[in-house]
């Protein structure tokens, strides 16, 4: 997968975060908190900034495509 600007994941995160307080979606209490998050650390970030998305069958983790450093790191659910 190619990597995605911090400014694209961040698009993203608001709407997610912003649906959950809204009580349009109902996300888990630990997927809510990863949004709240993972919002304010890409909000930190260059916008431009490369992040890099890795998944498996249990974890999903974004770091830093230039420094390697993790960004965010959430357990896959089915109700995240």
């Amino acid at each position: 997968m190619k990597d995605q600007s911090a400014q694209h994941y961040l698009r993203i995160y608001r709407q997610k975060l912003g649906m959950a307080e809204d009580g349009t979606t109902r996300p888990s209490a630990a997927g809510f908190e990863f949004f709240k998050r993972f919002v304010s650390v890409l909000e930190d970030l260059d916008p431009d900034a490369p992040v890099k998305l890795e998944t498996n069958a249990a974890a999903a983790r974004f770091t830093d495509a230039r420094s390697g450093i993790v960004l965010a790191e959430v357990q896959i659910e089915d109700d995240v």
